[in-house]
Parts: C-alpha cells; sequence; structure tokens
C-alpha cells in the first residue's frame, strides 16, 4: 500500500502536476497552466523549501469551464489573477486556500471578450500593468483591469510575428518585446520592439542572423542584456559598440539610430502652408554622421531633398543645425533623421518648423458703401 512520507498532519500532501505551458508568481505562490486546460497552485512560497503543488484539490485549481479555448497565458495584476484563452481573457480575485486548504477565489470573471492571447507568445507585468499580444497586436491591462490597444505605432512592424520574450527593464523604464517570424529562415533579420513606459514611446531595432540562428529568448543578468539563437549561443550586448556582424558573418557593420516624425500639417490635416526651414537641437556624444530626408504631402517612396553633416568633433556652442525646406508649399511635412557612426553619436532633443500660415477669413471684411 502507498505510504504517505514527511506531510505534516492537517496539511494537503504535495503532489505531480504534469507538464505545463505557462508559469507566475502571484501574491507569493506559483501558478501553472497545464495542459489539461487547468490551472494549478501552489502552497506559499517559503525561504529553504521547494514549491509544492496539490493538484488533488479542488480548492488549488481554476479552471474555465464555459470557454471553449485553450489557455494561453496566466499572469499577475497586483491583486488580480489573469487567465487567457485563445479567444479571452478572464480574472480572478482573492489568496486562494490557505496552507490546510482552508478558502477560496472568486469565480473567474471575463474582461477581455475576444482580446485573448496569441498562442505561444509572451506577456509581462510593468508599473502600468500587463503587456500581452493577441492576434491584432500588443496590448495593455491596466491596474484597473482596463484594456486598451498600444501596439498602433508599430502593428507594421508586428505583424504575423510572434512576441517569444517580452522582458520588462526598470533601469530604462522600457518592455523589451523580442519578435519571431512564424517561420524562420536561414539567413534574415531579427526584430525588436521597444516600449518606453515613461515616455509611452516606441522604438525598433533589428539584428541580422545567419544559418537559422535567428533569436530565442532573452534574460537580464543585473548587468547586461543576453541573448539566446537557435544555435545554442549566447550574445552579451555591448553598451559601448554600436556594430554587429553582418549577414555574412564575415564583417561588422554600424548601427544607424533612425527618429521619424509623423506627417506635420500646422494648421490642420490636408490643409497648405508654407514651411521655411527646419531645426534640429542635440548633444554631441561622440564622431557622426548627421542625416535629415525631408518627404512633402504624405508621399513617403522618395525624399524631396536630403541634408547630412559629417561631425568629427563637438561643434562650437550649440548642437543646432537649420535647413531651408526645398518645396516649401505642401499639405504635410515629414523629417526622417539618421545618426551613424560606430559609437554613441548623439542624444537628440527635437525639431522645430518654420511655419507661414494664411489667417481665416473673418467677417470684418464688406462692401465700400458699407464703410464708415
Amino acid at each position: 500500500n502507498p505510504i504517505e512520507i514527511y506531510t505534516t498532519p492537517g496539511v494537503p500532501p504535495n503532489s505531480f502536476i504534469g507538464s505545463c505551458t505557462d508559469l507566475v508568481r502571484h501574491q507569493n505562490k506559483i501558478y501553472a497552466a497545464g495542459i489539461d486546460d487547468t490551472v494549478y497552485m501552489s502552497n506559499g512560497i517559503q525561504e529553504g523549501s521547494d514549491v509544492g503543488f496539490v493538484p488533488d484539490f479542488p480548492n488549488y485549481k481554476l479552471t474555465l469551464p464555459g470557454d471553449p479555448g485553450k489557455i494561453t497565458a496566466i499572469e499577475s495584476n497586483l491583486d488580480h489573477f489573469i487567465i487567457f484563452t485563445s479567444q479571452n481573457g478572464f480574472y480572478v480575485t482573492g489568496s486562494g486556500p490557505s496552507i490546510v486548504g482552508q478558502g477560496s477565489f472568486s469565480p473567474p470573471r471575463l474582461f477581455a471578450s475576444d482580446q485573448g492571447a496569441k498562442s505561444g507568445s509572451a506577456h509581462t507585468d510593468s508599473p502600468l500593468g500587463v503587456f500581452y499580444q493577441s492576434d491584432r497586436g500588443i496590448y495593455l491591462i491596466g491596474r484597473d483591469m482596463s484594456v486598451s490597444y498600444i501596439g498602433a505605432a508599430v502593428e507594421d512592424t508586428v505583424g504575423a510575428k510572434t512576441a517569444v520574450n517580452m522582458l520588462r527593464h526598470d533601469d530604462d523604464n522600457t518592455v523589451r518585446i523580442m519578435l519571431q517570424a512564424a517561420a524562420p529562415g536561414s539567413s534574415g533579420t531579427d526584430v525588436y520592439c521597444i516600449y518606453n513606459y515613461y515616455f509611452k514611446q516606441w522604438s525598433i531595432f533589428e539584428v541580422q542572423y545567419q544559418s537559422s540562428a535567428h533569436q530565442l529568448d532573452e534574460i537580464y543578468d543585473g548587468t547586461s542584456f543576453q541573448r539566446l539563437t537557435a544555435d545554442g549561443k549566447q550574445f552579451k550586448q555591448s553598451t559601448s559598440v554600436y556594430q554587429d556582424h553582418n549577414t555574412a558573418g564575415s564583417s561588422l557593420v554600424n548601427y544607424s539610430m533612425q527618429l521619424d516624425t509623423g506627417y506635420i500639417s500646422p494648421t490642420g490635416l490636408m490643409k497648405k502652408d508654407r514651411i521655411y526651414r527646419y531645426m534640429v537641437l542635440g548633444k554631441y556624444l561622440a564622431a557622426h554622421g548627421l542625416e535629415v530626408e525631408v518627404f512633402n504631402d504624405y508621399d513617403t517612396a522618395d525624399p524631396t531633398q536630403t541634408n547630412s553633416v559629417n561631425l568629427t568633433s563637438a561643434p562650437t556652442g550649440l548642437y543646432l543645425y537649420r535647413c531651408h525646406v526645398a518645396k516649401q508649399k505642401s499639405r504635410g511635412i515629414q523629417l526622417s533623421l539618421v545618426v551613424s557612426g560606430s559609437t554613441a553619436g548623439a542624444n537628440i532633443e527635437g525639431f522645430a518648423l518654420e511655419v507661414g500660415m494664411r489667417p481665416d477669413k473673418t467677417s470684418f471684411k464688406t462692401i465700400e458703401s458699407r464703410t464708415l
């Protein structure tokens, strides 16, 4: 007969929960999403002790009997524990059973209808709430459990790619989202989308890979980002050298920083203005090239002008450059700025435009006979 050992009287015994598809810490307990569409809760985490699950007691399990979709992700959002299926999002509250099995959760409550988590995608908690990926893009669940779409600025970049890793990095207020194509080729480009949750701005950078060595995962070890690729190699991100191997792996190439404004129409959408000059304000850091392309009238195919300067030393006085706009009269203008070099070239503070506007018609204009 089976004999229970290492048990405490009155405490439910630990047991095996089988394979799991997701794992998260919530309120000092570990939650695991099983392959049987059940979420299992551990006993409380205690220093020096292993985590134990109690799958034989109903109070330690969560199920969604009314949802036909598979559980695709679980996450913690302060007092709310979130369960995603491929179709919907649910949450429960409460701390669950105590170490002796007393207590329970609230019933699962639907809060994100038709906004489930994409199968195989990553997710993370942040000071703003939970970042996750649905089939429609990147979403944020606020601390109040509101759901907002924040991926509009990068939706073309994300496309059908899967977020295989999301890494919260509070040192620079960012969430780093590692994307992977559905079928990575023998060579290509890996993509990161990085969201700064302080400025609420996106940035994108790309890494070339060869021989199917596409990216799989990333961690932060307290000092550096460590990136794992499909060929079993681990790469450490440098904070001082802005270079990497080219596609063939035969030489080093520089990374450039590109900043694109949206189309700017000072007096309103599709109205014509005269934009005489633009100015760039920044801070010099090291030798670099500065190039600005100008686009007009919502046509992004070809720039109407390109201006550049190479800086081998810090400029006298302010890092301030201006340029006359060749096509002054237009319905909108877009600036695309590139800082190139092998080191950190410059911090760009902002742009300014010198604009001439035609005033709107007023009611003060009338015929001569009505002039005093």
